[in-house]
């Protein structure tokens, strides 16, 4: 009985397949583990400053749209752990998106504040849990790129499917 190596030298349209799809993994593979890198930054993020006697702590739970970051990457990893085609990739950079973009925002005013709702900056005070969270959401918008490609990819592999009336996976 021959191995799917030996197949895969034998038939070229075979050996394309096995690559379409070792790719495809590795490329899930590297959005998960970016999905999973933000969730734990985030999830784990925590400073204690005193200031005037007082003592000031910042965590991500203090925060609904921090919380909502957390979730909807915790959600969106999940699916990509467990997805079966395009469509569902279309929900998890749907997903992906909106949670980096709601921390972005967040972000945004707590290092630069808003004058006109009186919000002052905080990350001149909690810098390393700033910064923290800033890697945290690069890293979650790198996997948004990754699952987007994915998405991309999966309705290309499906369309070559279709045109050739052939299961490429």
């Amino acid at each position: 009985m021959a191995t799917m190596a030996g197949k895969a030298e034998q038939n070229p349209l075979l050996k394309t397949q096995t690559r379409l799809l070792v790719g495809h993994a590795a490329l899930r593979a590297l959005g998960i583990a970016a999905a999973l890198i933000a969730i734990g930054l985030m999830s784990t993020g925590k400073q204690a400053v005193e200031l005037l006697g007082f003592q000031l702590v910042a965590k991500y739970s203090y925060s609904p749209i921090l919380r909502y970051f957390v979730i909807v990457s915790t959600i969106a990893c999940g699916l990509s752990a467990l997805s079966l085609g395009c469509f569902l990739y279309s929900v998890v950079v749907g997903l992906a998106l909106t949670g980096s973009s709601a921390a972005t925002a967040m972000g945004y005013v707590g290092r630069y504040g808003d004058s006109h709702a009186g919000w002052m900056p905080i990350c001149g005070t909690f810098g390393r849990f700033c910064d923290r969270m800033t890697v945290s959401v690069a890293f979650s918008f790198f996997a948004a790129v990754v699952y987007m490609a994915l998405a991309v990819w999966s309705a290309w592999i499906a369309s070559e499917a279709h045109l050739y009336n052939n299961t490429i996976y």
